[in-house]
């Protein structure tokens, strides 16, 4: 083979590759992707969670944005959250491992359940209600 088919064979495969990569948002928001999303939080989160759109976001850091979810946990909180993002690192991506770096919640409006007796300082009781939700997500982000 010559240099020059080589160097002709590589430019397109690295063209196949960023293409693909490029095509990767607009695959993000697909019907099997939601529904596969949605039952592997809600099995996490031990409840419903649905949400409106999905994104995914390269720059400036790699991004996975919900819109619009709603959740729906018996006994632990029940409402909806305008937007979720998390932020995930990059470098574990590269051998197959998602990591979040950050986790942001915008508007939420959640009713949460406080068992009879439980924490009476709202912000323990708010942590304790959150942090399985929380950490639900993290873990399927």
């Amino acid at each position: 083979m010559s240099l020059r088919r080589l160097v002709l064979a590589a430019a397109l495969g690295i063209a196949v590759v960023a293409a693909a990569i490029a095509a990767l948002p607009l695959l993000a928001d697909s019907a099997a992707v939601r529904r596969t999303l949605e039952r592997q939080l809600s099995a996490a989160a031990g409840g419903a969670v649905s949400y409106a759109s999905f994104s995914l976001h390269y720059f400036p850091p790699l991004t996975a944005r919900m819109s619009d979810a709603r959740i729906d946990v018996p006994g632990v909180a029940r409402g909806t959250i305008g937007a979720l993002e998390v932020r995930i690192a990059l470098l574990p991506l590269l051998s197959g491992e998602v990591r979040p770096k950050a986790l942001r919640i915008e508007r939420p409006e959640l009713e949460l359940s406080i068992a009879p007796g439980g924490a009476s300082d709202p912000f323990t009781a708010y942590r304790a209600a959150l942090e399985p939700l929380v950490a639900a997500l993290v873990r399927s982000a």
